[in-house]
């Protein structure tokens, strides 16, 4: 059965968004337990939503990514690195621009860990088996190739469905 890829109308940031938003969810603690944050479930959301009444998912969207940088950043490293949580300048501004375009918009993919998970296979290539721990992809370059969000949402995906713990990253070009 093959899963169909990213809508056509979606944009490259979007993607990312959305890849972000999915690994996230799918990493906190009541799904895969990769950092121990709950902010995108149900008791999350509804205890952000005292606080940010109209944007609780992206509140919690954003301290939960906060949550897997610094998990990344540990077990990758910070100096001229790039990860799905830590992307060149430029890039994490357009992200940043998205984010606040979109507003406080709901993403049904956060619906649950299955709906999550059909997404990451959405985004995906192909599941990808990698070991546990960091993954080199190459240098910066593959940033900007067309192919980058699809191998990796096929490694967190393939990691996701293998239990193991896989950070693909790009290392800095000179």
């Amino acid at each position: 059965m093959t899963t169909p890829g990213p809508s056509p109308t979606q944009t490259r940031v979007e993607q990312l968004l959305l890849l972000r938003a999915v690994v996230s969810f799918l990493g906190e603690k009541d799904q895969f337990g990769w950092w121990d944050t709950s902010f995108l479930g149900s008791v999350g959301q509804k205890y952000l939503s005292i606080t940010y009444p109209r944007s609780a998912q992206a509140a919690g969207l954003q301290a939960t990514g906060e949550a897997a940088r610094r998990l990344h950043d540990e077990r990758i490293g910070k100096g001229r690195v790039f990860h799905l949580f830590r992307l060149p300048q430029a890039l994490e501004q357009k992200i940043h621009h998205q984010r606040l375009t979109e507003g406080g918009a709901q993403l049904p993919a956060l619906a649950s860990r299955d709906a999550a998970l059909k997404a990451l296979q959405g985004l995906a290539r192909e599941p990808e088996s990698q070991p546990d721990g960091p993954l080199r992809l190459g240098d910066a370059k593959a940033l900007s190739g067309p192919s980058f969000i699809g191998k990796l949402a096929g490694i967190y995906l393939g990691a996701f469905h293998g239990s193991k713990q896989t950070m693909p990253y790009f290392t800095a070009t000179d």
